[in-house]
């Protein structure tokens, strides 16, 4: 089973199961986080906050 991750958007709760790998990985060291969320295209929403996404590391792990 996967990690989980707990969300609260508009003051609702929501549990999250994930993936294990280092993408995870690296969103979870990135928490706690905070974002204002807003609609994009009409079916998507997106957050302006930048966030430094790309580590390169050594896939020998």
């Amino acid at each position: 089973m996967g990690k989980s991750l707990k969300l609260t958007l508009d003051g609702r709760e929501f549990t999250a199961v994930l993936n294990e790998n280092l993408t995870v990985d690296d969103l979870l060291n990135m928490l706690p986080l905070e974002l204002t969320l807003q609609r994009y295209a009409g079916h998507e929403y997106m957050s302006h906050k930048h966030i430094k996404t790309f580590f390169f590391r050594d896939n020998k792990q």
